[in-house]
Parts: structure tokens; C-alpha cells; sequence
């Protein structure tokens, strides 16, 4: 009986083990993907700033 209580005591921590590693995994991937939409995002804003700008100069002149 205690064999058997041993092994899976055994299984249980190598599926936590691989459980855990997988978690790190899917953070790192997350983590590169959210810095990826950030840098977009900057992009765009900085696009958006340009047009902006350019309307309100073009609209009050160079005054």
C-alpha cells in the first residue's frame, strides 16, 4: 500500500513539475506578445500625433 501511495506522490509531482514549466512557458509567450501591442501602439500614437499636428498647423498657418 505505501508503495503505491509512493508512486503516485511521484506522478503528482512530475505532473505538477511539468504543469509549473508550462505556466512559464505561456507568461513568457504572453509577455512577448503584450510588448509586441505596445510597440504598436506607440507606432500609432506617434502616427496619430503627426496628423494631428499637421492638421492644426495647416488650419492656423505658421503663427
Amino acid at each position: 500500500m505505501q508503495d503505491a501511495e509512493k508512486e503516485a506522490e511521484h506522478i503528482i509531482a512530475i505532473a505538477e513539475k511539468a504543469a509549473q514549466s508550462e505556466v512559464e512557458k505561456i507568461k513568457e509567450q504572453t509577455s512577448k506578445e503584450c510588448a509586441a501591442i505596445q510597440q504598436q501602439a506607440r507606432t500609432k500614437i506617434d502616427s496619430a500625433t503627426d496628423i494631428i499636428m499637421g492638421r492644426i498647423v495647416k488650419a492656423h498657418g505658421n503663427s
